[in-house]
């Protein structure tokens, strides 16, 4: 999860200045050129290197600061519905569950729809009828692909490190009407163009073997982008997705630990912060051991961050909507009191 200066989560913390918002901007601007350059100039290596090092400490230190926002929902204990997906993420590991694609499918679209619901809503039948809605989404998936693609797939993946910081930065850049923004959110979603047409890896990379094998588990991801790309198939095409890849997940890392001073994510006790660092230091040490093992033990993690940042994510959508409406109805892009 990222955000931008201006995005609701930063309403707890205290006030800063234009020129640091302005600065902060700049600083994103750059850190998105730097994964630019990073991802074009070694994909694979780029990419695995920054979900095994950056990846581990964004989600703890994330769930860390969502559990003290109550993951911005309206009830103490929403989060349980957040968290359900990862039941049968978890049994998985020891025994074998029946139609478990099924079930993981329907949980998911389940939570993400409820999140709506426990964003804003503090009536839990309303609550309970979002999840079953969800659910039955859910159970179509059966029998149209690309509702399992969406939640199963591209939910978790690129529309949560794309899509949805893309969204915090939009939302950052209207709420604050400033250039830095407005240039910040321009940078980021020309991005995607720059990583897929205009940017292009040195003919004489060749991706590691090690880097090929650790990526394997998103390769069938890369070929799905291929199509919506419009690229070719083959070795080739899967480097031109990786590139994409590789960019959105270094900067969606680089943002957040960027933003400490916006959103405070960094204010916890010794105690615990001394815990994160354990656990951190443990997830990295597994990825060292054997990336395969690094990525079946931190698999629930990092699905997790994701699904309890849902209720977020519908804060945003809504945040935006209303600056739109704002912007609308003032005719002007006058900047707002603080």
């Amino acid at each position: 999860m990222t955000d931008t200066p201006q995005t609701p989560i930063a309403r707890s913390a205290p006030a800063i200045g234009s020129d640091e918002i302005d600065l902060i901007n700049y600083v994103n601007i750059g850190l998105m050129i730097f994964a630019l350059l990073l991802a074009a100039y070694m994909p694979f290596e780029v990419f695995i290197i920054a979900y095994a090092v950056l990846g581990p400490l964004h989600y703890l230190t994330e769930i860390s600061w969502l559990h003290d926002r109550r993951y911005f929902s309206v009830g103490r204990y929403d989060w349980c519905v957040l968290a359900l997906p990862l039941i049968p993420l978890g049994m998985g590991f020891i025994v074998d569950i029946p139609w478990r694609s099924q079930i993981d499918l329907m949980l998911v679209a389940g939570s993400f729809t409820a999140a709506a619901g426990l964003a804003f809503c503090k009536d839990w039948r309303k609550k309970i009828a979002l999840v079953v809605i969800g659910c039955g989404v859910g159970y179509l998936g059966r029998r149209y692909g690309i509702i399992a693609t969406f939640f199963l797939a591209l939910l978790p993946t690129v529309i949560h490190v794309y899509v949805f910081t893309g969204l915090f930065i939009v939302y950052g850049a209207l709420k604050g009407r400033s250039t830095s923004g407005i240039l910040s959110a321009l940078v980021y979603l020309a991005s995607p163009l720059l990583c897929v047409y205009v940017f292009t890896t040195p003919d004489s990379y060749h991706a590691s073997q090690y880097a090929l094998e650790a990526s394997k588990p998103f390769h069938g991801l890369c070929r799905y982008l291929n199509r919506v790309f419009g690229v070719s198939l083959g070795y080739g095409d899967i480097q031109v997705a990786m590139r994409f890849l590789a960019f959105a997940y270094t900067y969606h890392y680089l943002n957040w630990f960027s933003k400490t001073r916006v959103i405070n994510w960094h204010e916890m006790s010794q105690a615990r912060l001394c815990c994160i660092l354990v656990l951190y230091m443990m997830a990295v040490g597994a990825y060292a051991i054997s990336y395969e093992v690094g990525f079946a033990a931190l698999l629930a993690l990092s699905a997790g961050h994701v699904y309890l940042e849902f209720p977020l994510n519908f804060r945003s959508m809504v945040g935006i909507f209303s600056e739109l409406i704002h912007l609308g109805g003032l005719g002007s892009a006058s900047p707002r009191k603080k």
